[in-house]
């Protein structure tokens, strides 16, 4: 995947885990307690691992900021516990997963989500039937639609605690709540990937 950038939305970029030698090294080093615990219990580790740096990376790009500086953090809204959605102070930023392929999305002005899926059953075990259930929920064959709820729903922070449809969509906009959503594409030929970041405006569409 290639990573890209929007004059003024979010910098998106991309992994595969394991990460490698040098910077699984560095990676693993500026892991916080919390982080190492859950590296420790992760059924996907090497994932989480590539993940946190691709954050960090990320950020450090973004803000101008020192690797070493940048903390992130999680807690479920629900259990407390340290897994959910990640949180880097002063950016706004977003990660998914599909098999070994992370995405991460950051922006310094606005919230924002990202999500990737498959284009199809691909390499690793379950994901065909992840992705007809998906398209199942997303109401037809549009896959691409349903990366669009989901970033969306990512931006808004809620998650799937939000109903999908009450997600509305039209051309490069979205809606939730009233609040508005710029939507960006950045798929590939083996994956589907859409970010959304929120828009100042209420209702913008």
């Amino acid at each position: 995947m290639t990573a890209g950038t929007a004059p003024t939305g979010p910098v998106i970029r991309s992994a595969t885990a394991p990460l490698l030698g040098e910077r699984r090294s560095d990676a693993l080093a500026l892991l916080t307690p919390a982080e190492r615990s859950r590296f420790a219990t992760e059924s996907q580790p090497e994932r989480f691992l590539a993940g946190r740096m691709l954050l960090r990376e990320l950020v450090a790009d973004l803000a101008g900021r020192d690797l070493a500086s940048i903390t992130v953090t999680a807690a479920c809204p629900d259990c407390g516990a340290e897994h959910g959605k990640p949180v880097i102070d002063g950016v706004f930023v977003s990660l998914s997963h599909a098999g070994e392929v992370v995405v991460a999305a950051a922006s310094t002005t606005a919230p924002v989500g990202v999500d990737v899926e498959p284009r199809d059953g691909g390499a690793f075990r379950g994901a065909t039937e992840r992705v007809a259930a998906i398209r199942l929920v997303a109401g037809g064959d549009d896959l691409q639609h349903w990366t669009r709820v989901e970033a969306v729903l990512k931006a808004d922070g809620r998650g799937l605690r939000v109903d999908p449809t009450e997600v509305g969509i039209r051309a490069d906009r979205a809606t939730l709540d009233g609040v508005g959503y710029a939507l960006t594409d950045a798929s590939d030929d083996e994956h589907v990937i859409s970010i959304a970041s929120r828009l100042a405006g209420v209702g913008s569409q």
